[in-house]
C-alpha cells in the first residue's frame, strides 16, 4: 500500500567512470597458480592416495588439493588424517 503523498523514486543516470572497449589486445600469460609437479596426481591411479602434513599446506589445504587435481582434469577427495590431510584420486 502506498502513502497518498509519497513521490515515486527517481532514477538517476550512471555517473561512474566510462570504460573504453578495446579489441585485439593480447591477454598476458597467467602468473602464479599451482606448480604442476608439487602434488603427485600424474602418477596416481584412481583409488591411490597421498598424505600431506598440515605444515606443508595453507589454511585452505583441502581446497588447494582439489583445485590442483581439477587443473589436471582429475577429481580428488580430501580428508583430515592425524596431523595432516590425505588426498585420494577418485576420477
Amino acid at each position: 500500500m502506498t502513502k497518498p503523498n509519497a513521490t515515486p523514486a527517481k532514477s538517476t543516470p550512471h555517473r561512474g567512470p566510462r570504460y573504453r572497449v578495446e579489441h585485439g589486445k593480447p591477454r598476458p600469460r597467467p602468473v602464479g597458480g599451482f606448480p604442476l609437479r608439487k602434488y603427485p596426481f600424474d602418477r596416481m591411479a584412481i583409488g591411490d592416495s597421498f598424505f600431506v602434513p598440515t605444515v606443508d599446506l595453507p589454511a585452505s589445504g583441502p581446497s588447494v588439493l582439489n583445485a590442483a587435481a581439477r587443473q589436471r582434469g582429475m577429481r580428488a577427495s580430501v580428508r583430515a588424517e592425524g596431523d595432516g590431510h590425505r588426498c585420494w584420486r577418485i576420477a
